[in-house]
């Protein structure tokens, strides 16, 4: 048996990894290791290394430390408000480097973009901070906004993406709904086409974060789109669907995405593991003749058996 063959991957996973590459760049573990060993203080420091994401972590993280500080931002929003009714927000720092929580990290900080830069105006070190961190290193620019809303925007299909294959698709009832496998080089599909979209937008562009992103994370999921390639039963599910069929990978593979070849060779994978079961099933239904043929002979022989002793029904007679 080939292993790898049969080698099924959680999609979720995957988009999991490739957003991390997006985010933190090609060596993620590096990032992580370096976190875990460092003091309070110093994981500032490597955390605003990674541009305006690192810098708003730390500005999120620095606000809710403390309850005054939570307060002084509620306080702003209100102020900002006026007379207008209102429900403060509280800031959302993320969960390490789960990449869903900072998603949410940045979506709120865009929503109490006003209050926050109101707080960085008239930010002032107290006396007796707890904190040793002049917090106008991490102060966020213009600059620093556009690449958040960038992040926010590239990010939201990812995060739409996850919350929607997370259903079970062996529930009963809801068979071949979300998560199937089916929807794995659908699901590729659509994230290459995002990911093709921001290279060519970011072409030209000077180097950043969210461009670097970009690289690393296509670089990612490149990675794993070959590798569906050994397991011939992504392209077979969705060959099968009856909404989709080889239309869709013509569609897609061999004029959307410009990959003829990867078109030309999907007829040959769907039909070599179409033959690989057909044998395997020729096989199994021999066996099982042959099964069938052994138990008549052993029903045979126990009959032999039972009846081995017996007087027959004529003999009763007389």
């Amino acid at each position: 048996m080939d292993v790898s063959r049969r080698r099924l991957r959680c999609i979720g996973h995957v988009i999991n990894l490739v957003v991390r590459a997006v985010i933190f760049g090609s060596n993620v573990s590096k990032f992580e290791a370096e976190l875990r060993g460092a003091t309070y203080e110093f994981k500032f420091d490597i955390w605003a290394k990674k541009g305006a994401i690192g810098r708003l972590h730390n500005i999120a993280t620095y606000i809710r430390r403390t309850d005054q500080r939570r307060q002084g931002l509620r306080h702003l929003q209100t102020e900002l408000a006026g007379d207008d009714p209102i429900f403060t927000l509280e800031i959302v720092v993320d969960g390490k480097t789960r990449w869903n929580s900072i998603y949410m990290m940045i979506k709120r900080a865009l929503e109490l973009r006003c209050a926050i830069e109101l707080y960085q105006s008239r930010w002032q070190k107290p006396k007796n901070d707890p904190d040793h961190r002049d917090l106008t290193n991490d102060f966020l620019n213009a600059g620093d906004w556009v690449e958040l809303e960038r992040f926010y925007e590239f990010l939201k299909p990812f995060y739409i993406l996850t919350k929607t294959i997370e259903g079970n698709a062996s529930k009963p009832g809801a068979e071949g709904g979300h998560g199937a496998v089916w929807e794995t080089l659908k699901t590729m599909d659509y994230l290459f086409m995002k990911f093709k979209q921001a290279a060519e937008d970011t072409q030209f562009e000077e180097a950043s974060h969210f461009k670097s992103g970009i690289d690393c994370g296509w670089a990612k999921l490149e990675d794993y789109y070959v590798k569906t390639d050994r397991t011939p039963v992504y392209r077979a599910a969705l060959a099968l669907h009856p909404s989709y069929g080889y239309d869709y990978f013509e569609r897609h593979w061999k004029k959307a995405m410009n990959k003829p070849q990867w078109y030309s060779d999907i007829q040959s994978a769907v039909g070599s593991l179409f033959d690989e079961y057909r044998r395997q099933t020729e096989v199994e239904t021999q066996a099982q003749a042959g099964f069938l043929e052994d138990e008549s002979e052993e029903v045979d022989a126990d009959n032999d058996y039972s009846s081995f002793g017996k007087r027959s029904i004529s003999s009763l007679n007389t």
